[in-house]
């Protein structure tokens, strides 16, 4: 898989669901590593890259919003 310049692959978290990610305030750049969408194996398992600049809307499959600072990832 190739990321864009910037982004640190070797440094990617793992969380259980899209809560989790959600949940995360961090580093521009991060790479997460999904479980499941609600739960480990559910079908919604995926790589997500941290993008504090991003400005799409949470659709709860590719963009995931922040709930506090409203920044996606």
């Amino acid at each position: 898989i190739g990321f864009p310049e910037g982004v640190d692959a070797g440094a990617a978290r793992t969380v259980e669901n899209y809560d989790d990610l959600r949940a995360f305030t961090g580093a521009d750049g991060t790479v997460f590593v999904v479980e499941g969408r609600t739960a480990n194996g559910d079908g919604g398992a995926g790589l997500f890259v941290w993008d504090a600049l991003e400005t799409a809307t949470d659709d709860d499959i590719d963009y995931h919003l922040e709930p506090e600072a409203g920044e996606n990832s």
